[in-house]
């Protein structure tokens, strides 16, 4: 049987659990994830332990630093209600490979991906996301809606992956 502990972030309406088994940190509920210093989360006792970050629907902005030195982090996962993502968010994740952002993101804050030399953005064209990597030399992928399925009940978008901006 796996325990995973939920843990309050303050008062901000959300929650995090980290599964030691897997590396995923989660955070959890609606509202805003707070700006931090260096090494400073509630979570930075895992955090080179962190190999997978999940955050769930509802949180709409990533406070500063709030993975920093996450250097074991590969994978993120950021739902569509994302509209911020503040500075030095992911700072020195070097081994992050890619992270898709939505078109809904209209605020990058500074050094939010200062040290991954490994990153590919993925996200729309002409969009907050295209024009912040191109000013700050991150590798962008975009990609285009073309098509809405149903797989076992539910509805999946499917992409085409476009031009490489640089």
């Amino acid at each position: 049987v796996k325990c995973i502990e939920k843990h309050c972030i303050d008062s901000t309406g959300l929650w995090w659990t980290f599964d030691k088994e897997t590396g995923e940190l989660s955070i959890l509920g609606a509202g805003e994830i707070p700006d931090w210093t260096l090494n400073n989360t509630p979570w930075a006792e895992y955090s080179n332990k962190v190999k997978i970050v999940t955050i769930e629907n509802g949180v709409s902005s990533i406070g500063d630093c709030s993975f920093a030195d996450c250097n074991s982090l590969e994978t993120v996962t950021l739902p569509e209600s994302v509209v911020t993502i503040g500075n030095l968010a992911f700072k020195n994740c070097s081994i992050l490979t890619s992270i898709v952002v939505s078109k809904n993101v209209t605020n990058i804050g500074d050094g939010a991906f200062e040290g991954c030399a490994a990153l590919t953005v993925y996200g729309y064209r002409d969009s907050f996301v295209a024009t912040y990597t191109a000013n700050n030399n991150v590798c962008f992928v975009a990609f285009d809606a073309v098509a809405e399925i149903t797989v076992n009940k539910k509805k999946k978008i499917v992409y085409t992956v476009g031009d490489t901006l640089d």
